[in-house]
């Protein structure tokens, strides 16, 4: 068994708890759903090696089978979910060499494809103390200038299964007529197969005290600390020595003022004090005062406009979130500058399923971005987009901008989402810029049938500095995808799915880009 595996089983007591739940919950008046789904599959590729010298006319198919399904249970005092899918296929280490494929996924390629998500809240103590866990099995990659098919095949040994895990007990107290204290403790850990890709943990604490001076003044008192570590030691680029890594300290205590002008227009204004602990090329400056101010504008239930400007130790704030929502339509653009993680940024984005289009911001210790919605670390949810990601086991400084829109009309469904992130190693002052944005459409069609076609693009600047010599712009990317895919409802259990995709990567560096033709045909049964 290898030092990764033996790791990975630190993630059986969450397995453990979700399993205890719902044999418990079996026992009690509990109300049980449950919706299993087995898919084979077969897909064709023209580059299995994903290069650029693969010949067009060379074919390999590879048979898949996907057992999914979705488990929920509740009862009284507890709700828990499980949902997902694992996929399997055919592709062997021998299939690759046949192909005349080398470099490193012939080595420690990944065979499965994970996609698991479940999640426990219940009631430890009535009126005193709620626990959540979230547990959830899934891919990224490794190195997000690097190609990747991101289809769980794991060609070319840019893939990494993560195992993320929180355990979160909270507590919410009223205090006199007109204030609340709440106070929540939060604990995760990421588990990952490759060893080039460090496994992590954090500590969270999050108290609060907010309450209403009048029915036109708000108040809020945050108090927050968190650590997060990494069991692989740092290695020195220059040097070649390892030395061990120091945990990543965050702390902040902050306290906040809002007043209600009329019904649609609030002021805020935040002002703190940080104290935190990292390494950071800005000569020490890592805490100092915070402050924020702001204006919260909402016309009607459906629009909210939500802009500000602040200073950190890393510089100014500004912050603009905007969300419209019509009968058809939804359109939701944001821009923030925040502190975050790698480990948070590859583990969350935008096809996170507890989610949907939301998305998380982690490792911010102060502000929450004019909201009051906060991930199970305490942190505020924000707008990020995919799990791409300078590499860091640091603290990063995400620059970032969205715009997601939505419609559902009679003609069809069309999505669209856009990315741009700037984002700053604060080891070493090291810059990468990510843009990526999709549009997506499916077309309104009678009977059985449905269709959905999108086009994605990807522009990938990483950072990349050897002995005083910048190669970002060599390692700079661009990729396009188109997918189209059609699906018929054979029967109310079976369904026949057939799926084309083509990809034309371009890079500067040759070993870096390819192109690729992919069928798919497939069925989806119900059990």
């Amino acid at each position: 068994m290898g030092l990764k595996e033996s790791r990975l089983y630190r993630w059986v007591p969450v397995i453990f708890a979700l399993g205890a739940v719902f044999a418990t919950s079996s026992a009690q008046a509990a109300k049980w759903e449950r919706d299993i789904v087995v898919a084979p599959s077969l897909i064709y590729t023209d580059n299995v090696c994903l290069t650029k010298d693969d010949k067009r006319s060379d074919w390999t198919g590879v048979a898949l089978l996907t057992p999914s399904g979705t488990v929920s249970v509740e009862t009284s005092r507890t709700k828990a979910r499980l949902t997902g899918s694992l996929t399997v296929n055919t592709l062997s280490d021998g299939d690759l060499r046949d192909d005349g494929c080398t470099g490193d996924s012939l080595n420690d390629r990944q065979k499965y494809f994970p996609r698991l998500l479940g999640s426990i809240n219940t009631i430890l103590i009535e009126d005193w103390v709620k626990l959540n866990v979230s547990a959830r099995a899934d891919q990224n990659r490794v190195n997000s200038a690097r190609a990747s098919s991101n289809d769980g095949l794991d060609r070319n040994g840019n893939t990494n299964t993560f195992y993320r895990y929180e355990i979160s007990p909270s507590t919410s107290r009223k205090i006199g007529q007109n204030a609340q204290a709440d106070l929540r403790y939060t604990y995760s850990q990421v588990l990952n197969s490759e060893d080039s890709v460090s496994d992590s943990s954090r500590h969270a604490v999050v108290s609060s005290v907010k309450g209403e001076f009048n029915p036109r003044m708000t108040w809020d008192v945050k108090g927050r600390y968190s650590n997060t570590s990494y069991n692989d030691d740092a290695v020195n680029v220059f040097t070649g020595e390892s030395v061990p890594r120091e945990d990543t300290e965050l702390k902040s205590l902050s306290g906040k003022l809002g007043y209600q002008l009329t019904r649609s227009l609030q002021v805020n204004g935040t002002y703190g004090w940080e104290w935190n602990s990292f390494q950071t090329f800005r000569d020490g400056d890592t805490g100092g005062q915070a402050w924020d101010v702001g204006l919260r504008w909402a016309p009607s239930p459906r629009t909210v406009v939500d802009v500000g400007i602040g200073d950190r130790f890393f510089g100014t704030t500004p912050r603009v979130r905007i969300t419209h929502e019509r009968q058809r339509s939804t359109i939701i653009a944001n821009y923030e500058k925040v502190v975050t993680f790698q480990r948070d940024l590859a583990t969350y984005g935008i096809n996170d399923p507890a989610e949907g289009l939301g998305t998380f911001s982690d490792g911010d210790p102060l502000f929450n971005g004019g909201g009051d919605r906060f991930d199970a670390d305490g942190d505020a949810i924000g707008g990020l987009g995919t799990d791409t990601s300078i590499n860091s086991d640091g603290v990063i400084i995400d620059e970032r901008m969205t715009l997601t829109y939505v419609y559902k009309g009679r003609v069809g469904t069309l999505q669209m989402f856009g990315s741009y992130s700037q984002q700053t190693r604060e080891t070493d002052g090291q810059e990468a810029d990510f843009t990526d944005w999709e549009i997506s459409f499916s077309p309104t069609m009678s009977g059985r049938y449905n269709l959905v076609g999108s086009v994605y693009y990807e522009d990938v600047k990483p950072a990349g500095f050897t002995s005083g010599q910048d190669f970002s712009n060599q390692a700079k990317s661009e990729q396009w995808t188109y997918r189209l895919n059609l699906s018929y409802r054979m029967s109310d259990r079976m369904n026949l799915t057939l799926g084309y995709r083509f990809v034309d990567r371009r890079a500067k560096l040759r070993l870096n880009e390819y192109k690729e033709n992919l069928f798919m045909i497939g069925l989806r049964i119900s059990l």
